[in-house]
């Protein structure tokens, strides 16, 4: 940083601290990540916007422990949790491999087609993402 009459200048692009500290604590938070990088598509409202967890699924997406085990009805969003932490830890971490195991192959079609449309619809995830495979299911 350069000073010119004792302002601060930054290089265009150049982060502050306290701006570096705020995208710290955003990485750090899956909930508070996907909010600020995950686009989708709203049902109640028919219109694209940021991806905001239920009460539920934040509990379910800051929990850390390598073993989760949740039991919940159907369509209450356990897939939406699980597809949005592998983004998450892909995003977040160097060289990070997600393997989706399902007993159907209809199950695992439709996590990566929901995969797909997430990136499709978030700008940041999608320039970070290298490559998705066209049939990783097979």
């Amino acid at each position: 940083m350069a000073t010119d009459n004792g302002n601060l200048k930054r290089k265009p692009g150049e982060l502050s601290e306290v701006e570096k500290k705020k995208l710290k604590i955003i990485f750090s938070d899956p909930v508070l990540w996907a909010k600020a990088f995950v686009v989708a598509n709203n049902p109640e409202t028919k219109k694209v916007g940021p991806w905001i967890a239920r009460d539920y699924q934040a509990e379910i997406l800051r929990n850390r422990d390598v073993r989760k085990v949740y039991r919940m009805g159907r369509r209450l969003g356990k897939s939406e949790c699980m597809i949005v932490d592998a983004l998450w830890q892909v995003c977040t971490h160097k060289n990070y491999r997600v393997l989706f195991i399902t007993p159907y192959e209809n199950q695992v079609e439709l996590i990566f087609r929901r995969i797909r449309e997430i990136v499709s619809e978030s700008p940041m995830i999608k320039q970070e993402i290298a490559r998705i495979k066209n049939s990783p299911y097979t």
